[in-house]
């Protein structure tokens, strides 16, 4: 890999200088199925430091444009967006011809609709000329993974969404607590969010080293966007049940002020799945201020508060009482239903950018500033009854199972269960105010509360050196403080709450003796601060057949933690400020492309990378005390891609190849275990083990006419655990005589899972679909998806030695067969997924007003399906999990995920 690098270097530091006589491209744009001119077709060069709009007969020119590679980026309102790579030598004057776009049709719901995914849409385009479209949103693959596949949580290649770099105007935002970017943050501002430079895989961002997952830029410029007023109302029976969005866009009006402004309002009194609201609303506002012809001013804020209701993973047992859309989160109370886990968002983002755009080379600078909340919603109980309905206790497996068999019990609980299968809000209240409580809270409403400040600053450039060469840089500086704490939201009737753990009866904060009430903090407080510096170079050099880059990164990291509370059960290591962790990281990356002809290119991507940890995976407990992992590495991720594209007049395809080792992470869970050393509630580190995914994806899409168009998908892919990870839990030792050990620590050794599948979703997946377009602008398509080998994730603590000891004795199990521990101990594949997706549209053009219809209909026969599961952590031990499954109902079997059945999300869009 490191010969790679440096051999690219050498190719890049050696290329000739040659003259800077500049050269022009003219073209013309049309209509692809009408040949109608495009009047006012929106034509810029990368990222836009050059723009025209096209004439009244749809012809544009650049002139004065210096040699080398760009991207010729088209767009007009109504259409898909297209770029095509251009080379230019010094003095020439390139005539591309006539231009094509599609009328946007066929793109599936916008972003918003599919949960952690952004709007990766569209197909590629039908070119008479030898320009191939570069721009992922093309890309059939990513639009079947976007909007066909993602029903059944499918990933691409495997990756979590941590690996993919999201930036906002060049500025990272992928949040330092889990590595993910918060998508809700900037939910139905649909409009504002359209202009995007994508990459996928190990391809890196014009702005950003990038991830092994790829990444997107989201562009936020008034600018770009084209004036006018658009109004949308949609309609849709998955997470929100109706939508309003209104967005005027001043567009680049030559003067030098032009802004952008949106709102959008979604709401739902329950989504697809039983219980679950949805009450969101969104404000965007943008000002761009010129202050010349090369530099401009731009101010973004948004925000967008939300509430929604969860949902819970099921057991077969409790699916198959209630049906795949049970939700044991919600219940009566009075005629509302009321959901007792609500997830809410609260938090403003403000950019300050400036631009400077050059022939010679660009810069941008930029700064992020935000403050909120985020909370989840939860009900506590103290020295009462679990209210969940699902409790264990309260299913009919638990008369079924070890040496509590009762039929005539277990049928009575069933009949309960169905009776009264809901959350009783009535009965909370009815204990709480109670006259034997006495004012005091056994039921309680709270939230988990995360307050996050965060400013990020930036810089980036890009420096053209010569026809071929081009330098770029970037630096990014982050400051977050996060706070952590439970705050008491619904006392349910009671008076007070002494903050006690009801397991240890100790305080949870020893610096307040009183008694706590509504809007209170309790039970845990204390605050992340963390401090991250990230920097990139990259030498790219084109030529004539292609490019070829290579690049170097490195991180700084440095957090700590300030507890606010004195725990009991921790009174020595739990407030104040904890010691930092700090930690460095290096990057490299290198790969190219070559083009074979203008319709064929071949590409290359090598890359070791470092990642920093995210928060959750350096604190064994951070609720409760300071302490840290042993020896905080960095991630080390090493990674290869090859690819192949095609792109001939009426056959289109793509082929890559992948292959990626995930080493040196730390993951955490938090579970009561009951296994063979011992019971406690226990945080658990897995430590040392390595993944690997590899595989492939192919794409094709033939046009069987102007009018009928078929695509096909394939993508395969092995994601497995390649070493065995070191098990150590954590427990507090309160209780001495109860507990594993006095040290609050017990390492059980390797846990077996070398070979075993990853959790990730489907890894294989297949999809056909057909597309028809007619001349007068109505369309229909029909997508068939089938997806496979998914499997449970499984539990480590399981797969350790200690999981053969006899808990009664201490001594190994003997008296069950190995035959029969491996088939319990056998990683369960959920069933093949299959389904139909159809969509269709008709679209209208009366003088300068633009108006669309939309419909999906996703899952059209209504199939019922698991997307993921994983294995209770709790049965610890053989003997209890083989007593337990004796019935063939486990009380502790795997949990599961089901997904949507028939769903459909209806737009209609008028654009002004």
């Amino acid at each position: 890999m490191l010969r790679f690098v440096l051999w690219l270097t050498c190719l890049c530091c050696f290329s000739p200088l040659q003259c800077q006589i500049p050269s022009s491209v003219s073209g013309k744009i049309l209509d692809e199925r009408t040949r109608k001119e495009l009047s006012g077709a929106r034509v810029c060069m990368d990222t836009c430091s050059y723009v025209i709009e096209t004439d009244s007969h749809g012809d544009f020119t650049l002139k004065e444009i210096p040699p080398g590679n760009y991207d010729l980026r088209l767009s007009f309102e109504g259409y898909r967006s297209a770029v095509y790579p251009i080379h230019l030598t010094p003095g020439t004057q390139v005539a591309l011809g006539e231009l094509y776009l599609i009328p946007e049709i066929g793109l599936g719901p916008p972003f918003d609709q599919v949960p952690g995914t952004p709007d990766i849409s569209g197909e590629a385009f039908d070119l008479s000329t030898d320009f191939v479209p570069l721009n992922a949103l093309d890309d059939v693959y990513q639009n079947r993974s976007a909007f066909n596949f993602s029903q059944a949580f499918y990933r691409v290649r495997g990756y979590d969404s941590k690996y993919r770099e999201i930036t906002l105007n060049g500025i990272p935002v992928n949040e330092p607590e889990n590595g993910r970017a918060g998508f809700a943050l900037w939910g139905g501002l649909n409009d504002m969010f359209r202009e995007r430079e994508v990459t996928t895989g190990l391809s890196p961002l014009p702005v950003h080293f990038g991830s092994v997952g790829g990444g997107v830029n989201f562009m936020l410029k008034p600018s770009l966007n084209r004036r006018g007023l658009r109004i949308s109302s949609s309609a849709s029976n998955r997470f929100y049940g109706g939508r309003l969005m209104a967005s005027y866009n001043s567009g680049d009006t030559g003067a030098d002020f032009s802004y952008s402004l949106s709102a959008s309002r979604r709401w739902a009194s329950e989504g697809y799945v039983d219980g679950t609201l949805y009450d969101a609303i969104s404000f965007f506002a943008a000002v761009e201020y010129n202050l010349g012809p090369k530099d401009a001013l731009v101010f973004n804020a948004f925000y967008a508060p939300r509430r929604m209701g969860s949902r819970a993973a099921l057991t077969r047992e409790v699916a198959t009482l209630a049906g795949p859309r049970y939700n044991p989160f919600w219940g009566y109370h009075g005629k509302e239903k009321r959901n007792s886990r609500i997830r809410r968002m609260n938090r403003p983002l403000f950019l300050l950018n400036y631009f400077h755009e050059a022939a010679q080379g660009s810069y941008q600078l930029g700064l992020l500033y935000s403050r909120g909340t985020r909370s989840a919603g939860r009900l506590g109980y103290y020295n009462a009854s679990n209210p969940d309905p699902v409790y264990y206790r309260y299913l009919p497996s638990y008369y079924l199972n070890g040496n509590r068999v009762n039929y005539d019990n277990a049928l009575l609980t069933k009949d309960e269960f169905l009776s009264n299968p809901q959350l009783n809000w009535d009965e909370l209240y009815r204990v709480n105010t109670s006259p034997g409580n006495m004012g005091n809270a056994s039921y309680l409403l709270y939230d988990d509360v995360q307050r996050t400040e965060d400013l990020t600053f930036s810089l980036s450039t890009s420096y053209r050196l010569g026809p071929g060469g081009v330098f770029s840089a970037g630096i990014y500086s982050r400051l977050t403080n996060s706070e952590y704490f439970a705050a008491i939201r619904d006392m349910l009737g009671a008076e007070f709450h002494p903050d006690m753990d009801p397991f240890s009866q100790t305080n949870n904060d020893l610096g307040y003796s009183g008694l706590k009430d509504e809007e209170d903090v309790f039970a845990y407080s204390y605050a992340l601060n963390t401090f991250r510096t990230d920097g990139f170079l990259r030498y790219t050099i084109n030529f004539p057949g292609g490019s070829a880059y290579s690049s170097v990164a490195g991180s700084y990291f440095n957090t700590y933690r300030s507890g606010f509370f004195a725990n009991e059960r921790y009174p020595e290591n739990s407030s104040g400020k904890g010691a930092p962790v700090k930690l460095a990281a290096k990057s490299f990356k290198g790969g190219g492309e070559y083009r074979i002809t203008g319709r064929h290119i071949v590409g290359l991507d090598l890359s070791y990378m470092e990642r920093i940890p995210d928060l959750r995976s350096i604190y064994l407990n951070p609720r409760e005390n300071q302490l840290t992992v042993d020896q905080v590495r960095p991630e080390s991720i090493a990674a290869a891609e090859l690819r192949y594209r095609m792109d001939l007049p009426r056959i289109k395809g793509r082929t890559s190849l992948f292959f990626t080792e995930f080493s040196r992470f730390n993951e955490i869970n938090f579970y009561y275990y009951d296994g063979g050393v011992g019971n406690a509630f226990v945080q658990e580190l897995s430590q040392g083990g390595q993944k690997m995914h590899f595989g492939g994806e192919f794409s094709l899409e033939y046009d069987i006419s102007s009018e009928v168009k078929f695509d096909l998908v394939v993508a395969h892919g092995v994601y497995r655990y390649a070493a065995d990870p070191e098990i150590l839990i954590s427990f507090n030792t309160v209780n001495e005589e109860e507990v594993i050990n006095a040290e609050g620590q017990y390492a059980l050794g390797p846990s077996s899972l070398k070979g075993l599948y990853l959790s990730q979703g489907p890894q294989s997946a297949i999809s056909a679909g057909l597309n028809y377009r007619a001349a007068d602008y109505w369309w229909i398509g029909v997508v068939a998806s089938y997806l496979d080998r998914n499997y449970v994730g499984v539990s480590k603590v399981r797969r350790t030695q200690s999981f053969f000891t006899d808990p009664q004795t201490n001594e190994e199990v003997n008296d069950i067969s190995m035959e029969t521990a491996d088939a319990l101990l056998r990683q369960e594949k959920l069933q093949p997924i299959h389904y139909l997706d159809l969509n269709g549209g008709k679209s209208w053009l009366i003088h300068d007003l633009y108006i669309s219809v939309f419909l999906s209909v996703n899952n059209l026969f209504n199939a019922v399906y698991e997307t993921g599961g994983y294995e209770q952590n709790r049965n610890a031990n053989l003997r209890d999990l083989y007593n337990d499954a004796l019935s063939g109902s486990p009380s502790f079997g795997s949990k599961y995920w089901y997904g949507a059945g028939r769903t459909y999300f209806l737009n209609l869009a008028v654009n002004f």
